[in-house]
C-alpha cells in the first residue's frame, strides 16, 4: 500500500507493484496486496491479496475475485485516452474465487479512469489462458506495447 509516497512492502518473493500518473505526473492508481486472513482451509494464517487502488488508497470497487498475483503490469490502453489495461498472473485464490487455470494464465483488467468521478474503476476481466506474463514496453511509436510473456500451450 501507498502511505505518503511510499509503498509498504512485505517481505514475500511474490509481491510485485506498479503505478500509472498521467502525463504531469499525478498519480492515477497503483497496485498493492491487502492483508486477509482468509484462508485457512489451506493452513495459511496471513496472505496478501491482490488490489488496485485509485489515488485517494482506496480498493477500486470493480475486483470482484481475491487473490494473489506476481508480475504486475499497469499500462495505458492504445489509442485510448481513459482507458488501461492491469497484467497479472495469479498464483493462488480464495474458496470464494473462480479463477481459471490459475497459475497458468495472466489475468487483463480494463480500468476506465472516468468511472467513479475520475477515480476509476474496473470495467471489464478476461484471462489469457495458458499464457504468462513476463513485461511490456512502449512501441517506438510511442502509442502501441510489446507485451511478452511465455506459451504454456501446445503448439
Amino acid at each position: 500500500m501507498l502511505y505518503d509516497s511510499r509503498f509498504d512492502i512485505f517481505d514475500d518473493w511474490y509481491n510485485s507493484y506498479s503505478t500509472i500518473s498521467d502525463t504531469n505526473g499525478n498519480l492515477l492508481f497503483y497496485t498493492g496486496f491487502w492483508h486477509t486472513f482468509i484462508l485457512p482451509e489451506y493452513g495459511i494464517q496471513e496472505k496478501p491479496i491482490f488490489q488496485i487502488f485509485d489515488r485517494q488508497h482506496n480498493i477500486l470497487p470493480g475486483i470482484k475475485d481475491t487473490f494473489a498475483c506476481e508480475n504486475i503490469i499497469l499500462i495505458d490502453y492504445p489509442g485510448s485516452k481513459n482507458l488501461y489495461l492491469s497484467l497479472c498472473v495469479p498464483i493462488y485464490q480464495t474458496s470464494t474465487s473462480k479463477i481459471p487455470n490459475i497459475c497458468r494464465s495472466t489475468r487483463v483488467d480494463i480500468i476506465d479512469i472516468n468511472k467513479r468521478n475520475g477515480l476509476g474503476d474496473v470495467v471489464k476481466t478476461f484471462y489469457l489462458d495458458n499464457f504468462l506474463v513476463l513485461g511490456a514496453y512502449k512501441h517506438y511509436n510511442n502509442i502501441d506495447w510489446w507485451v511478452f510473456g511465455q506459451n504454456l500451450g501446445k503448439g
